[in-house]
């Protein structure tokens, strides 16, 4: 799968020379199909923007041996192409919200997979998992891809929110996702600085007793993995109504197939609400 990667970030460069190695479908083609699958869900006239994720494209090489997936950044917001050099550019801003999703096309047949901002988000990743032949033969890998499964179906960050979750691995990590957090949900730069000191200096005196590392054990039908992460504070936009009022720190717990199955998912609450 490494020699797999090397071969692709090489086509990524020289397209015109890796023809024989190339995936079937082109960039222009998967953006085409990520922007048709989401009018699907969203109506067949709305404005949407694609934007490449390759980072999340490299690291699903390493759990299979399918030409793999693109994955676009897909925002309400942008603009589209001129049609002429001298045109004026046209943009959509939206300026009460920020939806963004995550869309994987598989480069060999061209199937979309929405794997983030949907109810059915999670079967979707699942679908992605069997389609292109995931296998996980090692606990690093089966840890890898649960972080990898966590950071999609949470979503992108926006420009008013944070993701669903967000993983951390120490208290410095806490502390920074925290702090920004609070600074987006509060507004006031004095009314956050106040509620973000008083929490932090909570979790400082009843911080539980945790090893922030990610865990990841095999077992006869897979893997049993658990990861720490922040759920962030929740809020409306307009009004800057907040819905929740602190982030909480939670356990993930997730047993998985060596298919790339999510089994089942458990979450424990280790600090506050």
């Amino acid at each position: 799968m490494c020699a797999q990667r090397a071969v692709l970030g090489l086509c990524l460069v020289l397209a015109s020379s890796c023809s024989a190695f190339a995936a079937e479908l082109t960039d222009e083609q998967a953006r085409s199909r990520a922007v048709s699958a989401l009018r699907e869900r969203l109506g067949e006239h709305t404005l949407v923007f694609p934007r490449r994720s390759e980072r999340f494209e490299e690291q699903f090489l390493d759990f299979t041996a399918s030409l793999g997936i693109y994955v676009f950044e897909v925002s309400r917001n942008g603009c589209l192409p001129r049609q002429e050099k001298t045109a004026e550019w046209s943009c959509v801003v939206t300026v009460d919200a920020d939806p963004r999703w995550y869309v994987a096309i598989s480069r060999s047949d061209g199937q979309a997979f929405l794997l983030s901002g949907f109810e059915d988000s999670a079967q979707e990743f699942g679908r992605m998992a069997n389609a292109l032949g995931v296998r996980l033969s090692t606990e690093d890998e089966a840890r890898n891809y649960v972080e990898f499964y966590l950071e999609l179906i949470s979503g992108p960050e926006t420009r008013y929110d944070d993701p669903a979750l967000r993983l951390v691995h120490s208290d410095f990590s806490v502390k920074q996702l925290a702090e920004s957090n609070f600074r987006s949900a509060y507004g006031s730069e004095r009314h956050w600085q106040k509620e973000f000191e008083r929490w932090w200096k909570d979790f400082l005196a009843q911080r539980p007793k945790t090893d922030f590392a990610s865990t990841s054990q095999a077992n006869e039908s897979g893997f049993k993995v658990s990861v720490k992460t922040l759920s962030p504070i929740r809020y409306w936009v307009i009004g800057h109504r907040l819905l929740t009022k602190e982030p909480v720190l939670q356990e993930h717990t997730l047993t998985i197939s060596r298919e790339g199955k999510i089994e089942s998912v458990e979450v424990l609450r280790l600090f506050r609400r």
